[in-house]
């Protein structure tokens, strides 16, 4: 069988989550989650210390805000492993 491989186009899901916290906000005077939160500061990886840039800092902030995560440090399951973290079961890869 030979594999196959699922193209994805990563701005548009990002568009799509845009939309979705705009479409979710019930108020008149609708306000960007992320400029309401107080805890989101710039994503950095928890290896490299190095501060993630583009859109992946708006995607992880959207992650953030959807798991109410409140630390800003950011990595792979091989990275949090390497540094013998517990990781949680719930949290799965944050991409549908």
């Amino acid at each position: 069988m030979k594999n196959k491989t699922i193209e994805r186009d990563i701005y548009q899901e990002f568009t799509d989550k845009i939309i979705e916290a705009i479409e979710d906000g019930k108020t008149e005077h609708w306000v960007m989650p992320w400029h309401k939160a107080k805890n989101l500061e710039i994503p950095v990886n928890i290896l490299s210390g190095k501060a993630y840039r583009g859109i992946n800092i708006l995607s992880l902030w959207i992650a953030s805000l959807n798991n109410q995560f409140t630390s800003n440090v950011w990595g792979t399951f091989n990275q949090w492993a390497l540094l013998k973290e517990n990781i949680l079961n719930t949290v799965k890869n944050q991409h549908k």
